[in-house]
């Protein structure tokens, strides 16, 4: 056999013989980078770690000293005008100022769908002086002829506005649902809906990395003055000055209603949208501080790879639910917590008290502020909270006391401590 080509042999053999010395780098550097980690090769830590760890250690009892400096700050409104508190909290949201209601170019399509109680449409188009995108469904109940009661329906972590009308299965999410087919039920109840798509993974991944999509486009947005949750929030707000102007839509009276995610979300636009006349946070609300930055916390946020989106800029100082809910009293607010979710509804009983003294024991007992302690977990539960929204949007808001002075029955109040 000739060899017509020996220096290409010798080419290849030489880049054989790299590619060999590069492998044993590789493998030496990572082995090596191990060792220096102190992973998996069963070595102790240097000396000097010990020092490190009571060092990181003197920097965390610093933080538990601010946060209890935090938690003791006399409640918002007695230190700064509500008006201006709810232009602060927009601003520390990085609502972006396009989303002043004008400019919008919003589609409002019919479309076919079997096994729903009304007219479903789909919304596209842009809002937001056409800087931002909206997506999401519309439904109006049928019969139709008469204006309805708008709600808008905000969906959790995976989950979408299609799944809470029950027009995708919760196969397709890697989560049980817990919306509970929300969007239909507010339908069957007589509300014209709205229910926007936000940003969320379809999956559930353990606690420290979920939302990681989200979380993405919070950060890029962080370093702008801006934040996901006030582009949404101002999305959701210009969305909905083009909803009122539907023919099949009352719009004198708008409720909301947020699951989880979607709690967090409608907590902030019922705050700075005062359209809103009625608002179900279901799932949601806690002492925020302890939530966010607390080591006492089982679910702290500050311990979450992938829990940027609700870590706003110095939210335990400016934006604790205790502040923020006085942006939304007197108007009304209703709670959901399941029983079993546990320890969430803990941390929302202890929150109870404080917005009592926000609405006051009369708003209690007309029904205007609710706490329904249901049985079941992170869950929507809706047969209260869907009472309290026909009550307050029906036209007839003023809810007469009975004369024992006792709260309506949709209307639960925990016991006091």
């Amino acid at each position: 056999m000739k060899v017509r080509n020996p220096g290409f042999i010798v080419a290849v053999v030489g880049l054989v013989s790299i590619l060999s010395l590069a492998v044993g780098l590789v493998v030496g550097w990572s082995t090596n980078l191990d060792g220096i980690l102190g992973r998996e090769t069963g070595e102790s830590p240097p000396r000097s770690h010990e020092l490190l760890l009571r060092h990181v250690e003197s920097i965390h009892q610093f933080l538990d000293a601010k946060l209890q400096e935090i938690k003791s700050e006399p409640q918002i409104r007695s230190r700064i005008d509500l008006e201006s508190y709810r232009a602060f909290v927009a601003s520390h949201l990085g609502v972006p100022s396009e989303c002043s209601g004008s400019g919008n170019d919003v589609v409002i399509e019919e479309i076919d769908a079997t096994g729903i109680s009304g007219r479903l449409h789909s919304i596209t188009g842009t809002v937001c002086e056409g800087a931002l995108p909206t997506s999401g469904l519309f439904a109006l109940p049928s019969p139709g002829g008469s204006r309805a009661p708008l709600v808008v329906a905000v969906h959790g972590t995976a989950a979408s506005p299609e799944l809470i009308f029950g027009l995708e299965s919760a196969d397709g999410f890697t989560n049980s649902d817990y919306h509970n087919l929300l969007a239909e039920r507010l339908l069957q109840s007589g509300f014209a809906v709205y229910a926007p798509r936000i940003v969320t993974d379809w999956t559930v991944r353990e606690n420290s990395v979920f939302n990681r999509d989200r979380n993405a486009l919070h950060r890029r947005s962080a370093s702008m003055g801006h934040s996901l949750a006030g582009i949404e929030v101002g999305i959701l707000s210009d969305t909905l000055s083009e909803l009122l102007d539907h023919p099949g839509v009352d719009e004198d009276h708008v409720g909301l209603y947020g699951i989880s995610l979607g709690g967090f979300t409608a907590f902030y636009m019922a705050a700075l949208d005062t359209r809103i006349d009625a608002t179900v946070i279901s799932q949601w609300l806690e002492p925020r501080a302890d939530k966010l930055i607390s080591r006492d916390h089982p679910d702290s946020m500050w311990r979450y790879e992938h829990g940027d989106y609700t870590q706003l800029d110095e939210a335990a100082r400016h934006l604790q639910d205790r502040n923020v809910a006085a942006l939304i009293a007197p108007r009304a607010l209703f709670i959901e917590a399941g029983a079993d979710d546990h320890p969430r509804t803990g941390f929302t009983l202890d929150l109870w008290p404080v917005l009592l003294e926000l609405w006051g024991d009369d708003a209690a007992t007309m029904g205007y502020l609710c706490l329904d302690v249901h049985p079941g977990g992170h869950e929507v539960h809706f047969v209260n909270a869907g009472r309290f929204l026909q009550a307050m949007l029906s036209g007839q808001r003023d809810v007469p006391a009975s004369t024992s002075r006792s709260a309506p029955s949709f209307c639960p109040q925990p016991e006091r401590q």
